[in-house]
């Protein structure tokens, strides 16, 4: 049963970052996943790959340059803020 739990585990990261080493942007910290760049740390893996879109620029707001911790966050403020869809 254990194997079967670990499986599913490896298959959602694999989904979420790919196959490991494919993406190298995190250092296994003891308090979880540190992003690289900033040093900001994370307890799933899936956060750190969401939050490296910041450093990435694909959460700054083309009209109003305000930048937004998730992709999906700028997605809400853009029909929030400048009726957009």
């Amino acid at each position: 049963m254990v194997s079967k739990i670990r499986f599913f585990f490896l298959f959602v990261e694999f989904l979420l970052v790919g196959y490991p080493g494919e993406w190298q942007g995190s250092i296994q910290h003891e308090n979880g996943h540190r992003c690289k760049t900033c040093g900001k740390t994370f307890a799933n893996m899936g956060s750190l790959y969401k939050h490296n879109n910041v450093h990435k620029g694909k959460t700054r707001c083309p009209i109003c340059q305000v930048l937004l911790s998730r992709i999906d966050h700028m997605k809400r403020h853009m029909v929030a803020k400048h009726g957009l869809l």
